[in-house]
């Protein structure tokens, strides 16, 4: 007791006495006064901070509004585009078969443009033939049918389809826009047409949507759109009874969390503060950082009418809307009222516990960081099995305490795994330094082979162009009717010149197609147009385009077509693009023997066999023929022309159609099978993934 009523005792007590009276002084004059204050601001920063958020969502549903309008109408004029040239297509082959079958051009003509009044499509929509001097040669509607529209204007008084003969006539096809009434309607609309050239007829091929139907569509969006955006913002609140509200240019309440209020027309309310309509009085503070203060009667909460209130609003001029959030002014600084009378009552608490439980906290306190403390000077002394013997405790200080004895050890642990560890770490790095060692060679061999193969034609293309220019000065300094023999061998070594550099440049466009092919395809640009079909005829088309290549190696090509009637579906221009890649790589590997297509139908699936009697491909290869760039041989050494693409492709083509495209084993030569799926109805188009 002496020593606790001592002099030092009663000086300190004195200090830290006077030193917690001036915090509670503080907190209860200076800081409780300050946290009110700065709760509100911070309610009011919350307020303009969703305020900025609605206007923000406003502002991105109205460009996702105008994104979706832009997409729509871009992929229904795609769509428009595609099904114009597929028809014109159609018509082109129909035509040519019923000539084929007897039937005069005229006659054939005329059935055809009979048959297309009565092609429709999506909504009603329909094509249109139309001749040169813009004479509609074929229309559904047989009031429009045969008739002459060369003067034909719309309501605006512009004429409609002499403009598309002028685009047909001018790029072979394009769009136009004019207004024109849909079939069975007298109101006409604003549409948009796809015209194309078709020279074997003589004729523009057309058909049109309407505007009015994607301007239905994003309508409907934007109501699905904003009733979602209502039913958020009715979940946003600011305190206990703060919310947003949008009205619009007339008044007109939009979006309200009351249901009774949205739709209603609040023009004719006064805020009793400023005797000002309350409409104009919250338009007045558009952009106001520091609100409006008015009164609110609501009709669904009678026992509010008196509450005075605080509103942010803004001004989203796109629609014409004002966009307000608002908050009672009674629970704006009801949430500080209640903070600062927890402080006060804290801080009392503080003040007594602190004097009670001061002097044995910092004895418990600092008794175990100084033997923490000794412990630590050990181990920098150089013990590693230096460890703080303190009794065992459940706070921050026991954590701490078993942390650093946990340290310890795993220094141990580390300094013993030191070597282990590294020499792990040089294994990875060994390993990755021969992965980018790897992809270095692939680089270089796809620049060599590239390189190589876009030179050797180009090469070839200067030399003959130079030959072809020598040739034809030679031939220019012979006057006509002088030695007429040596102008005729003159005349024909420019024709073989002329014939190899249109070859060297066919074969550079193929190199640059491949290329191009597998950008687009790992892309994901190209969708597959697909139809159905019978592999009969495609792969005869086939076999017909390779025989010359053949005849002149020396070798054979042999059609052996077991596939029947078996239909399937698959984008012609893609399938033959795979067997040429395979036929391509068995004649260039094939030196004598055959080659042989194989065709037949097993398990719901059309399986096409290429087999060639060419050196086959080593077993070291098989794993790397299917990726980009690699061939069987050394970089311009052994290997044949190409630059490693045409088998990739053709495998992601092959999976584009639900197939496959394999190597499979064989006793002689090479043996490449695909295999596509036989569908009972033709799938959507695929796009590349």
């Amino acid at each position: 007791m002496r020593a606790f009523f001592s002099s030092i005792f009663g000086r300190l007590f004195t200090v830290v006495t006077g030193v917690v009276l001036l915090y509670f002084g503080s907190i209860h004059f200076v800081l409780v006064p300050v946290i009110r204050d700065t709760l509100a601001r911070e309610k009011e920063a919350m307020a303009l901070t969703l305020l900025e958020t609605v206007v923000e969502i406003l502002h991105k549903t109205k460009a996702e509004l105008d994104n979706y309008r832009t997409f729509t109408l871009e992929a229904r004029k795609k769509e428009l585009k595609d099904v114009v040239t597929l028809t014109g297509n159609y018509l082109i082959r129909e035509l040519s078969t019923r000539i084929a079958s007897g039937r005069t051009e005229q006659q054939a003509r005329s059935e055809l443009f009979e048959m297309l009044r009565h092609f429709q499509y999506g909504d009603r929509d329909y094509f249109f033939l139309i001749d040169d001097r813009s004479q509609l040669l074929s229309h559904p509607d047989p009031k429009l049918h045969g008739s002459d529209y060369s003067q034909a204007r719309d309501v605006n008084d512009q004429l409609i389809v002499p403009p598309m003969v002028e685009i047909a006539k001018r790029d072979g096809e394009g769009f136009h826009t004019y207004w024109f009434n849909r079939l069975g309607r007298l109101i006409p609309s604003e549409k948009i047409s796809f015209v194309r050239y078709l020279p074997e007829l003589n004729a523009l091929l057309g058909s049109g949507l309407y505007l009015d139907d994607v301007a239905d569509m994003v309508a409907m969006r934007k109501v699905k759109t904003f009733s979602a955006l209502r039913e958020k913002l009715k979940q946003f609140r600011i305190a206990k009874t703060g919310y947003v509200f949008i009205f619009d240019s007339q008044n007109q309440v939009i979006a309200h969390p009351s249901p009774l209020m949205e739709g209603e027309y609040i023009h004719d309310r006064v805020d009793p503060i400023s005797g000002q309509l309350l409409t104009a009085r919250l338009k007045q503070g558009v952009e106001s950082r520091e609100g409006i203060r008015f009164r609110w009667s609501q009709t669904d909460d009678p026992d509010r009418h008196a509450d005075e209130m605080i509103a942010w609003v803004r001004h989203f001029q796109d629609y014409d809307w004002y966009v307000a959030t608002s908050i009672h002014l009674k629970d704006l600084y009801a949430d500080s009222e209640l903070m600062a009378r927890q402080l006060r009552w804290f801080a009392g608490v503080v003040l007594m516990l602190a004097l009670a439980v001061g002097y044995w906290s910092v004895r418990r306190l600092t008794a175990p960081l100084h033997a923490l403390a000794l412990c630590a000077q050990q181990v920098e002394r150089g013990d590693p099995d230096a460890r703080c013997l303190v009794e065992t405790r459940q706070d921050e200080i026991g954590v701490l305490v078993q942390g650093f004895n946990a340290m310890v050890e795993r220094l141990q642990t580390s300094i013993r795994t030191l070597d282990d560890k590294v020499r792990e770490r040089t294994r990875a790095l060994e390993q990755a330094v021969a992965e980018l060692r790897e992809l270095d060679r692939l680089k270089s061999n796809f620049i060599s082979s590239v390189s190589h193969e876009l030179r050797t034609p180009l090469t070839a293309i200067l030399g003959f162009a130079k030959l072809l220019s020598r040739t034809l000065e030679r031939l220019l300094a012979i006057q006509p009717g002088e030695n007429p023999e040596q102008y005729g061998k003159i005349l024909a070594r420019a024709r073989e010149n002329v014939t190899t550099i249109a070859d060297e440049s066919m074969r550079l466009a193929k190199r640059i197609d491949a290329v191009l092919d597998l950008t687009q395809l790992e892309a994901g640009q190209i969708t597959l147009q697909q139809q159905t079909m019978r592999p009969a005829g495609l792969l005869q088309e086939c076999v017909a385009y390779w025989q010359p290549s053949c005849q002149a190696k020396g070798i054979g090509l042999r059609l052996d077509d077991h596939s029947g009637n078996g239909e399937f579906h698959a984008d012609p221009a893609r399938l033959r693009q795979i067997l040429d890649n395979l036929l391509d790589n068995a004649v260039k590997f094939t030196q004598a023997g055959e080659i042989v297509v194989t065709a037949d139908c097993v398990d719901d699936r059309l399986r096409i066999v290429v087999q060639d009697t060419g050196p086959g491909v080593p077993l070291e290869y098989r794993a790397l023929i299917f990726e980009k760039f690699n061939q069987a041989g050394e970089i311009l050494v052994d290997k044949p022309t190409g630059i490693g693409l045409g088998l990739p492709i053709g495998r992601i083509l092959a999976g584009m159609h639900g197939g496959t495209l394999d190597l499979t084993a064989s006793t002689f030569g090479a043996r490449f099978v695909l295999q596509l799926p036989l569908h009972a109805s033709p799938p959507n188009d695929i796009p590349v993934a």
